[in-house]
């Protein structure tokens, strides 16, 4: 009788941990950016929604070889929703033009 009581409740654990892992990351928000140093060029993407953690970061650097751009690295950075990864995006390019690089922004999409 004991464990018919507990299966259930078991049960709900479960469920929750997985659709909290889901619903956290369908309200991240990311943009990707990839400095030149050299150039004093950044290549930056627009904002997206979150996917999951490398996979932007390996698409973003598919599309910029492809288009034979140079870079260093690529970054993706994440934030809790779409008005605080706008303006994590904003003091990027702010500071880096502040820097005196030249932002270039790539029509691309995690999609694409």
């Amino acid at each position: 009788m004991m464990l018919v009581r507990s299966l259930p409740g078991l049960f709900a654990g479960l469920v929750v941990v997985i659709v909290i892992p889901n619903a956290a990351l369908a309200d991240e928000w990311q943009y990707c950016i990839a400095p030149n140093h050299q150039e004093h060029t950044i290549y930056m993407s627009g904002t997206f929604r979150s996917l999951a953690p490398g996979t932007a970061d390996s698409s973003f650097e598919k599309v910029l070889n492809r288009t034979g751009l140079r870079y260093d690295v690529v970054q993706c950075p994440r934030a809790d929703n779409e008005t605080a990864i706008m303006d994590m995006m904003q003091y990027a390019v702010t500071y880096n033009k502040r820097g005196g690089n030249k932002i270039i922004y790539v029509d691309w999409r995690p999609d694409s």
